[in-house]
């Protein structure tokens, strides 16, 4: 199951709305009242909405949400946590390794989740420098 499916079964399990509007210069916002409002016109491709949509079910699926007034510290914590249960849920750190020990490339694994090569980054760095874990070997991705 790709990211993708995984992610729009949760938030359909979740009760979670997703609705497609131009923000402006906003990506995506979600609301803790179960809606993912998402601005089409700045993303590019089904694998960028995955990533948005991944990072966005991390904020229903850790209760992580803000208002608009709140302190930039509060902001980056609770982004920071959405951001961890996303790689956690649809970027598994079993496959991952499963995946790099076959060898695959960034780009196969990229296509096997169905994100972008930037997320699949993101969560390598998420799972070797914040939960100190190893995928063996020295395979690093690189930005």
């Amino acid at each position: 199951m790709t990211a993708m499916e995984k992610v729009k079964s949760d938030l359909e399990s979740m009760g979670v709305k997703l609705t497609a509007l131009n923000l402006s210069s906003v990506l995506a916002v979600s609301f803790e009242e179960g809606e993912i409002v998402i601005n089409p016109d700045k993303l590019r491709g089904s694998k960028e909405v995955c990533d948005i949509l991944c990072h966005e079910a991390g904020h229903f699926l850790t209760g992580s949400f803000y208002k608009l007034g709140d302190p930039y510290t509060s902001k980056l914590k609770l982004e920071g946590r959405a951001s961890s249960a996303a790689f956690e849920r649809y970027i598994p750190y079993s496959e991952l390794l499963a995946l790099l020990k076959e060898g695959r490339s960034e780009y196969e694994i990229s296509e096997h989740f169905g994100i972008t090569e930037k997320m699949l980054k993101l969560a390598y760095r998420y799972y070797t420098e914040y939960k100190g874990l190893s995928f063996g070997g020295d395979k690093k991705f690189t930005d």
